[in-house]
């Protein structure tokens, strides 16, 4: 995908909520995005708000852009803030939570209780 100015920009819709913003050179081509096994995990596991943006069950809509949506993505393009690689960008339009360090297990007694 790398002639920008033959493309179209997507939105991926879940629970009618518009998810994230990509370009294709048509809907079939959208369409594959969102079976894409790599892209449905990341949906699973990165969350907005602390909830996941997909729970796996939900349908996933595609759609083209509205006129909104379509200059975020653009403007985030600009802004250096997509995700994905160089052939296809993404940009979220929704906030995404930053990775949230897991803490090693701390051990028993450790912590005692202040009275």
């Amino acid at each position: 995908m790398t002639d920008c100015a033959s493309e179209r920009v997507f939105v991926l819709v879940i629970d009618e909520v518009p998810i994230l913003a990509f370009q294709a050179r048509a809907m079939s081509e959208a369409l594959e995005l969102a079976r894409e096994v790599w892209l449905l995990e990341d949906l699973k596991r990165l969350t907005s708000d602390r909830i996941p943006l997909w729970d796996g069950k939900a349908p996933i809509r595609t759609r083209s852009a509205r006129p909104d949506e379509a200059a975020r993505y653009h403007r985030g393009l600009a802004e250096g803030k997509s995700s994905g690689d160089e052939d296809l960008p993404l940009v979220f339009l929704v906030a995404v939570d930053r990775a949230l360090e897991v803490a090693e297990p701390t051990p028993a007694g450790a912590f005692p209780p202040h009275r």
